[in-house]
């Protein structure tokens, strides 16, 4: 578990980390900090500009030092069929591509680097889980990042995030 100080700072730690081209993934209930997490990695990449919730737009762009990041959040999709007509091509050309509610645009979301899992376990506490995928090698870099951010405001309850972060890390 951790605060969401302790998210914000594991977030721009991880998008310090994260390789050129990297998909995110980020999946939880509304209101769990997916887009507090989004405006942490974009700050660690370097993006001038801050983060906001694209939810009506769907996409927001960002100039990062890097190239483009793109942050897309799919909640309002009422079907797979409607994340067509996003220019997937161009997203993932992109420097990084963030995604949030990626199982409402079906297949059409690409496949993820990284897999960020927030729920709440409390007030201000999130219980945060880390997967990367074991068909790009880009991502294991990312695990580190969740290590120093983390330890100095965790909860009791941290040897979970560790025992992931460890779990990852051995793929």
């Amino acid at each position: 578990m951790m605060d969401l100080a302790a998210l914000e700072a594991a977030g721009e730690r991880l998008g310090l980390d994260l390789a050129p081209h990297s998909v995110v993934w980020l999946e939880g209930p509304l209101g769990a900090g997916k887009t507090t997490l989004v405006r942490a990695i974009v700050r660690g990449r370097g993006v001038a500009a801050g983060a906001t919730s694209p939810t009506y737009s769907l996409v927001h762009h960002y100039d990062g030092p890097r190239g483009p990041v793109y942050h897309v959040d799919c909640y309002r999709l009422r079907q797979p069929d409607e994340a067509a007509d996003l220019d997937w091509e161009t997203l993932l050309a992109g420097d990084l591509l963030l995604i949030e509610w990626p199982e409402r645009a079906g297949a059409w979301a690409p496949a993820a680097t990284v897999t960020v899992r927030i729920d709440y376990a409390g007030d201000d506490s999130r219980l945060v889980a880390v997967r990367r995928s074991r068909s790009r090698s880009t991502a294991r870099p990312i695990v580190a990042a969740w290590r120093p951010a983390m330890a100095p405001r965790c909860h009791t309850h941290s040897s979970t995030v560790r025992a992931a972060t460890r779990a990852l890390s051995s793929h």
